[in-house]
């Protein structure tokens, strides 16, 4: 019908001449009408209004305590970090002495190693007295093997810590590096 599609803004030259058109018109019926029909209409308002409000609350309240263990969370992921950072530092920096301390203790035993057992020519009771030193030096180059692994250990115990630290940084978004040449 070209006054259906003019009515309508439609160009018929879209349309074929032999087009079939089809027209469905939804109009609810007294059947339909009858499942939602209530005798008591403010009843009705005041449930859809108790059904809104109702969901309303329990959006809320689900948004409060996912919120709130959200914050608990990240409180607790906080005392984390702080606690790994401040046992960090409470561990490094006494490895770092026992470090530092077997590294000066090793330099007084290689001085003493060196300069221990100079002696050319020597009596029978010095003789005695190096054999003594000799006994001595090879418990001394014993302890000088047991401070290596000692310190190597707690040198590697030192990076680990200072790994922590710097992964804790790096979490936190504090890490800084700088260019060096």
């Amino acid at each position: 019908d070209p006054e259906f599609l003019a009515s309508r803004h439609i160009n018929p030259k879209y349309f074929a001449d032999n087009t079939a058109q089809y027209f469905m018109d939804i109009y609810s019926t007294d059947e339909f009408m009858d499942q939602y029909r209530t005798n008591n209409p403010r009843a009705a308002c005041i449930g859809a209004v108790a059904i809104v409000f109702g969901t309303s609350l329990l959006f809320f309240l689900y948004d409060y305590f996912v919120r709130k263990e959200f914050h608990d969370k990240k409180n607790l992921l906080d005392a984390k970090r702080q606690f790994v950072r401040f046992i960090s530092h409470e561990v490094r920096t006494p490895l770092n002495t026992v470090c530092m301390g077997l590294a000066l203790l090793k330099q007084e035993f290689n001085h003493f190693l060196e300069h221990g057992s100079s002696s050319s020519t020597a009596t029978e009771g010095e003789q005695t007295a190096s054999n003594k030193t000799t006994e001595f030096g090879s418990k001394v180059r014993e302890w000088m093997d047991l401070s290596d692994q000692v310190g190597q250990n707690a040198s590697a115990s030192v990076a680990v810590l200072s790994d922590l630290l710097h992964y804790d940084k790096i979490q936190t978004g504090t890490l800084t590096l700088e260019l060096s040449t």
